[in-house]
């Protein structure tokens, strides 16, 4: 599991500016080397935690914003809070805070990904603790609930890139994160951070604690959000 790293910049480096337009290439061969792979190794594991995949979902193997968004939750005192995760997937993040002491629930639309969220919290007996909700989040499904901690990564379901759709999103947010609750967002590479971050800003949210990783050609954040 990955260590956080102390680098709050926005800027770009030179170098991964440099090879942005290999990109789109540079995922495409490493899609096809790991695909036979996850075809193949339908478990992950990470520490004590052991979780089934589908190739059709995010493995958290190869997918470095589910493992750095696990190693912030390892970061926090989630005992007792409550916590939504957003899109969850294979359920890696959600079973991450319930073995950390938080009453999880765990959101998707996809049913695939709510059968493995129950499988795979069996598994790692944690089933009591978490929630499993099918559904739009532009849908209200949970109603006026309220959360202590809101998780959530970009991916293809809910394109955050688009102006209207992080409005949409943190509207949705402002109903179910508590007074003193956050929003913990890791954006999709790519992002214009600083620009979408004044754009949230006037949702009635404010910038918390930030942190940068990089690897190999990509950065990738954690942006925590808070009320004005």
């Amino acid at each position: 599991m990955e260590s956080l790293s102390k680098s709050t910049s926005f800027e770009t480096p030179f170098w991964i500016r440099l090879f942005k337009p290999l990109n789109p290439l540079i995922a495409s061969i490493i899609n096809s080397v790991t695909w036979h792979f996850r075809k193949q190794n339908r478990i992950a594991k990470f520490g004590d935690l052991t979780f089934f995949t589908a190739l059709e979902l995010q493995n958290p193997h190869f997918d470095f914003s589910s493992r750095i968004l696990m190693a912030y939750i390892n970061q926090l005192n989630l005992n007792g809070k409550s916590v939504l995760d957003i899109n969850s997937g294979t359920g890696c993040v959600a079973i991450s805070a319930a073995r950390s002491g938080a009453m999880v629930t765990a959101f998707d639309q996809r049913a695939l990904a709510i059968s493995l969220i129950a499988k795979n919290a069996e598994l790692n007996a944690v089933r009591a603790e978490i929630k499993i909700v099918r559904g739009d989040i532009f849908a209200r499904n949970l109603e006026t609930e309220k959360f202590d901690f809101i998780l959530y990564q970009n991916d293809r379901q809910l394109n955050l890139q688009e102006s209207e759709n992080v409005g949409n999103f943190f509207k949705m947010a402002s109903l179910n994160v508590g007074e003193s609750g956050k929003i913990v967002f890791v954006p999709p590479t790519g992002w214009p951070v600083p620009q979408m971050i004044d754009l949230i800003q006037k949702h009635g949210f404010k910038l918390g604690n930030h942190q940068r990783f990089i690897r190999f050609f990509e950065q990738f954040f954690i942006l925590e959000f808070e009320r004005n």
